[in-house]
């Protein structure tokens, strides 16, 4: 009886079928490579960012908003030291002995037109001191009440606002802030000092000048030393020291 003989049938047309684990795998390695793909284009994306805000944190620090919201800090931490390296008291005083002059007006405007123009430049020396003092001592406190909005807030954010709440304009190393809170304006010169910094070296505060001219009313007082070293009298010549 002749063997039986074993046929191997090998399926033409559709071709093989993949197993099932096969499959899954070959999907899994196409997902995986999607994935792969797509974080890479985030790091990218991330690192992209990342970079593009250290260099602009880093071109702003050199700006005059960045002084700004230092000030606006310090004036909220009460950090005296601080708000002194950005205020610069000297020219501040001498800026509002300037405007003060043309405040003070009223009952003494005949005592100070019947002075000679040194004389009235050695009154305003005399003040000067006194105007100094009080713009040490109610300064900050104005710029704290100015920049209540910002009390509490990290210090990053307060840097990122400014530029929303003044409008600063930059002409070399000087620069011309003004910025508006609560409905109150108040304008400030800068200068950029040979180590970078930007320093404020004159307001323009309605509420301050006020209190200066008031301080130099009392300095002007018919009563006071100054008035009565300096104003001329009948019979009696002017001694300038």
């Amino acid at each position: 009886m002749p063997a039986k003989r074993n046929r191997i049938v090998i399926g033409i047309g559709r071709g093989a079928a993949w197993p099932a684990p096969a499959r899954a795998a070959r999907r899994r390695s196409r997902a995986g490579r999607v994935f792969g793909f797509i974080a890479i284009i985030l790091v990218v994306v991330v690192v992209g960012i990342a970079g593009g805000g250290y260099f602009w944190w880093q071109h702003y620090k050199s700006q005059p908003g960045y002084s700004l919201a230092l000030l606006v800090d310090a004036a909220q931490r009460d950090d005296r030291k601080s708000m002194d390296q950005l205020l610069d008291i000297d020219k501040i005083t001498a800026s509002f002995v300037a405007e003060a002059r043309q405040r003070t007006g009223g009952s003494y405007s005949p005592a100070i037109a019947a002075l000679m123009p040194s004389q009235i430049e050695q009154l305003a020396a005399r003040l000067t001191p006194r105007v100094k003092q009080t713009i040490h001592d109610q300064l900050p406190a104005e710029i704290q009440r100015l920049s209540a909005p910002a009390a509490g807030k990290p210090f990053a954010l307060i840097a990122i606002a400014v530029p929303y709440f003044s409008s600063v304009k930059q002409d070399g190393n000087s620069a011309q802030a003004i910025a508006k809170i609560n409905n109150e304006q108040i304008s400030l010169t800068m200068h950029q000092g040979a180590s970078g910094q930007w320093q404020i070296v004159a307001i323009e505060d309605d509420r301050l000048a006020g209190i200066i001219a008031d301080t130099v009313r009392k300095g002007l007082s018919p009563t006071g030393s100054q008035m009565q070293d300096l104003v001329p009298r009948p019979g009696k010549p002017v001694i300038l020291q």
